[in-house]
């Protein structure tokens, strides 16, 4: 099995060298940041021609959730309220993607 590393950074200005990584991951990132189109071009930048990425993000506005504790989901709803995440990322991560291959 090959070795693995978990490296925590800054997706908008990656410590890495470009066409360094066959594979990248980002879950429950995008909707937090401000600009993700310069996060999905620094994950093009360090993975290598052919890698894989894989970036899940929630789309909220059609999610139904079930959930026991009030308390987190009028948290979630207050986010959205007030614009905390970006509701809307995960249908722009298709298309912020093709650019990518």
């Amino acid at each position: 099995m090959a070795e693995v590393e978990h490296h925590v950074a800054d997706l908008i200005a990656l410590p890495f060298e470009s066409e360094m990584f066959d594979a990248a991951y980002a879950e429950r990132v995008f909707i937090w940041l401000s600009d993700p189109d310069a996060a999905m071009g620094e994950l093009f930048r360090v993975l290598r021609p052919g890698g894989c990425l894989v970036v899940v993000d929630p789309d909220h506005p059609r999610v139904a959730t079930d959930a026991d504790d009030r308390a987190h989901l009028a948290d979630q709803d207050a986010r959205a309220a007030e614009g905390r995440f970006l509701v809307s990322t995960a249908r722009n991560l298709v298309e912020a993607v093709k650019p990518g291959g």
